[in-house]
């Protein structure tokens, strides 16, 4: 990796960035962090790169392995952009559907007994600055976690 020598360097890396996860249409945001680490979430991250091989995904999807996203009792989880869609609990024997429903059907998960699924602000919103639209979209979001058992 390049030194950094000013804020110069930083925005072309920032750009060079950006402009790499522009070719992608889907990006998935997988949960690495420590509560997930415990939950097997690299098995289920390779289930995740088998799938999109398998599926013919790799140039329209994206996986980026993140540090703790904060629901660390509801891991594996995974937030896929740019539906804005959340999946918590997720495994290798149910990820794989995910993948097929979301990327293949184009069809959003819907709640079962293994998959929590919650999407933020509107349907198939773009722009914006991150992924809860607002105040009240987090304290829904919160309010469906309270209330949800794995």
């Amino acid at each position: 990796m390049a030194k950094i020598n000013d804020k110069y360097d930083l925005s072309r890396i920032k750009y060079n960035y950006r402009s790499e996860l522009g070719r992608y249409e889907h990006h998935i945001y997988f949960c690495a962090g420590a509560g997930c680490i415990s939950c097997g979430c690299a098995d289920v991250a390779k289930t995740i790169q088998e799938s999109l091989t398998e599926f013919g995904l790799t140039d329209k999807v994206k996986m980026i392995e993140t540090g703790c996203i904060g629901l660390c009792s509801l891991g594996p989880v995974m937030l896929v952009m740019p539906q804005r869609t959340f999946y918590v609990g997720l495994s290798p024997k149910n990820v794989g559907k995910v993948i097929k429903s979301h990327f293949v059907d184009g069809q959003i998960v819907e709640t079962d007994k293994q998959i929590f699924r919650y999407k933020f602000g509107s349907e198939y919103a773009s722009g914006g600055a991150g992924c809860i639209c607002g105040v009240d979209d987090y304290i829904k979001f919160l309010e469906a976690l309270r209330t949800y058992k794995l």
